[in-house]
């Protein structure tokens, strides 16, 4: 198909002869991934298109041609209401295919009839032209169709035996790669389909000349002479950084953090600062690809700077606030915070606001400079271990060494306690009716839950031994009547 399209000198018999044997495997292909609904329709265009390839190299009979080209394009027309009729639509899958047969079906029949319109009145030149690009034009998407499958399988294949080689990071962007990946393979043949169309049908040298005339449009501001060409190369650059950045990222995240240990923080900074290089060199390429010159670009900026200092300066002071986030690492991704009376672990850490997660479900999103300005707890910084402490009042007359025993044998029953450091139990002193004890115990995980199963722990001994809760003595003094 490739050699078709680019040796223009072959006779077109040769061209249709080619494209016609590629035809044969594509239906194959595409046979095995569509509903066999679509089965019978498809090998009644095969034979219709058979017949429209012996009508344009074997027939010469003036009259046999125009019959035949409109019995092709009854054929056609009854095919597609009746494909219409059944909802034979349904069975497809793949919504983006939907709505293309949605909206050429209905063309299609009006293109056919046309053409046979034209058949009767005599334009028999037009009404060939019409019927032989309509059948290269369902040809060549069925043939394209089946290209964007197989390319994309081979894809999915790669991709997923790269994760099954890798570690898990992968796993991670694997549905997004497929999809983005899937995505460019079918934009791409959209528009090799388009291009391979309008030159078989003799249309792309006109297309091409449109083309380059709409680009030469310009318009001058001022010093600057702005093009539709550099227009177009501004969308281009900035969609061109976008998608190296996150191609960037994510090979990073993947390839370089999964394999090398960097200390605490270091991967996020490295992240960042090249994310930040890719937008700012992509922003001001593109920004020069509109003409603007390195001058009016400063003076720009300045006018930028002046008004930036006046009206945006809590945006600037988040934005360099982010930035020494990056580099002196005072929280991290994953990390379990409390600042301004909000606690949660960090979903993300933005250039103007980081994003936290608290313990009820809620997400808060935070200025960055309240980072840099207020105090933070961080309670994952260096240690996720955290230290609790059970308080417990028992009566007077019962025995210290054994309440000690209690609280530190149930402690280190618990598989979420920590045994390095031991649990302390602790007697804590005289209360007015009762002894105060303390017990401290460290945690990593599991806190909430843990925490109340050694308090019910601690408990169900207490009551096992015996040892009473305290009551509060309380003296109640009447006054004395005086006679």
């Amino acid at each position: 198909m490739i050699q078709v399209g680019v040796y223009n000198e072959q006779p077109q018999s040769v061209k249709d002869m080619i494209v016609f044997i590629i035809f044969i495997p594509v239906m194959r292909i595409v046979l095995l991934v569509l509903h066999k609904r679509i089965t019978p329709y498809l090998f009644i265009y095969f034979a219709l298109l058979f017949l429209d390839l012996l009508e344009r190299n074997s027939i010469s009979n003036t009259l046999d041609d125009r019959l035949l080209i409109i019995a092709i394009n009854l054929s056609m027309i009854a095919l597609i209401v009746v494909f219409i009729k059944n909802k034979v639509i349904e069975s497809l899958e793949v919504g983006f295919i939907k709505k293309l047969f949605y909206k050429s079906l209905p063309l299609m029949i009006l293109l056919f009839t046309l053409s046979i319109v034209a058949n009767v009145s005599g334009m028999v030149y037009l009404s060939e032209r019409i019927t032989h690009g309509l059948f290269i034009a369902i040809q060549s998407s069925i043939i394209f169709y089946a290209l964007t499958i197989i390319l994309s399988g081979y894809v999915i294949i790669l991709i997923r035996r790269r994760i099954a080689m890798v570690s898990g990071l992968l796993n991670k962007y694997a549905d997004n790669i497929e999809r983005n990946v899937t995505l460019f393979i079918k934009i791409f043949m959209v528009l090799w389909w388009l291009k391979l169309l309008l030159r078989t049908l003799g249309f792309e040298g006109q297309f091409n000349s449109a083309i380059t005339d709409m680009l030469a449009l310009s318009w001058v501001i001022g010093t600057t002479t702005i093009s539709v060409h550099s227009i177009v190369s501004f969308v281009f650059i900035l969609l061109g950084t976008w998608i190296l950045s996150r191609v960037v990222q994510m090979f990073l995240e993947v390839e370089v953090f999964s394999r090398v240990h960097f200390a605490r923080g270091v991967p996020t900074a490295i992240s960042t600062v090249s994310n930040y290089i890719i937008v700012i060199s992509g922003l001001l390429i593109a920004i020069s690809s509109l003409g603007v010159t390195t001058q009016q670009l400063a003076l720009v900026f300045g006018a930028l700077g002046v008004g930036i200092g006046f009206g945006l300066r809590n945006i600037i002071a988040n934005f360099i606030s982010g930035i020494i986030m990056v580099f002196e690492r005072p929280i991290q991704i994953g990390d379990t915070i409390e600042v301004d009376n909000t606690m949660g672990k960090v979903l993300h850490i933005g250039t103007r606001a980081s994003s936290i997660k608290t313990f009820d479900g809620s997400e808060v999103i935070v200025p960055n400079e309240s980072f840099i300005s207020s105090k933070i707890i961080n309670w994952t910084l260096s240690d996720e271990r955290r230290r609790k402490v059970l308080h417990i009042k028992v009566a007077f007359d019962s025995d210290i060494e054994t309440v000690l025993e209690i609280m530190r044998s149930v402690a280190l029953a618990h598989e979420s306690v920590l045994k390095d450091p031991e649990p302390l139990p602790a007697f804590e002193g005289f209360g007015d009716y009762y002894l105060e004890f303390k017990l401290y115990y460290w945690l990593a995980d599991n806190l909430i839950p843990a925490q109340s199963d050694v308090a019910i722990g601690v408990y169900k001994k207490l009551k096992e031994a015996n040892i009473a809760t305290p009551m509060p003595i309380q003296e109640l003094i009447m006054p004395q009547e005086t006679k």
